[in-house]
């Protein structure tokens, strides 16, 4: 083989080694970008199925805030409206009391009666006392006859006021409930709101890494087409190589070649090529 034919083989087989490094290395690249699009596509699709069931619990928990705020309105309508009925079974107790004249409060009447009866049956009383004493229980029970009325009121008022402080403790019970599922459901708008950014992100990033496969893949076609002009242009060298050579000196070549394959040692470019050569003759 002539030296300018020995120079362009050597240079052919350097820039078909380089040609190989760059095409391993962008099939490294082409896979490690397939790769990261597959992980943040299954980051992306598992994010979204965990914000539709957030989705899911934050409406239950918006639908219990409501129901729970309607209760708790409801209460503190029947309070309001009670506190309204109240204070009117007040004026209307202070109104009769008036009317009547009474000055001691009606509940404590009936006590002043059972205190003076107390008198008569267990203290040693004189007659005349005990006319006085009699006449004031009396004038007492017909206060009471009178303060009837007064009674009542109390009764309705006591009632009313029990109710009250029923409904308020129900009221304050709702209360505290809707604070603490509005609680829950804030923080899981919140959790939502950060998901929903994680999914526009990982969206970006499964983007950036499709984009760099195709570019990658491009790349790895073109390179690819390059290599194989550069061997087909090895494999007509080696032609003319051959054809100049020496029968004998092809056969010992192939003899090595398949030696080496015997070994298990590496083949050389030139080496694949002349086996290339020799399943060609079969």
């Amino acid at each position: 083989m002539k030296e300018k034919s020995k120079n362009e083989f050597r240079q052919l087989k350097k820039e078909i080694n380089k040609l190989r490094a760059r095409l391993l290395k962008l099939n490294e690249e082409k896979e490690e970008y397939f790769k990261k699009k597959a992980e943040a596509r299954k980051k992306r699709i598992e994010l979204i199925d965990r914000i539709r069931k957030l989705k899911e619990e934050r409406n239950k928990l918006t639908d219990l805030v409501k129901k729970k705020k309607a209760e708790r309105n409801k209460l503190n309508l029947q309070i309001k409206n009670l506190i309204a009925k109240i204070k009117e079974k007040r004026s209307e107790k202070r109104k009769l009391k008036k009317e009547l004249k009474i000055k001691k409060d009606p509940s404590k009447i009936g006590e002043e009666i059972k205190r003076i009866e107390q008198i008569i049956e267990t203290e040693a009383v004189s007659f005349a006392r005990e006319q006085r004493l009699m006449k004031q229980i009396k004038e007492l029970k017909e206060q009471m006859n009178e303060a009837k009325a007064l009674l009542q009121l109390d009764a309705e008022i006591s009632k009313i006021s029990k109710k009250i402080d029923e409904l308020k403790k129900r009221s304050g019970e709702a209360h505290e409930q809707v604070k603490k599922l509005a609680a829950e459901s804030q923080e899981k708008h919140e959790e939502l709101t950060r998901l929903t950014k994680e999914v526009e992100d990982l969206r970006k990033e499964e983007n950036a890494a499709k984009e760099a496969f195709e570019k990658s893949k491009k790349e790895f076609r073109e390179v690819n087409e390059e290599l194989q002009k550069k061997l087909m242009k090895l494999r007509e060298l080696i032609k003319k190589k051959g054809t100049g050579s020496s029968v004998a000196e092809l056969q010992r070549k192939e003899k090595d070649v398949l030696e080496k394959i015997k070994r298990g040692e590496k083949l050389t470019t030139e080496d694949l090529l002349i086996l290339q050569r020799l399943e060609l003759k079969k």
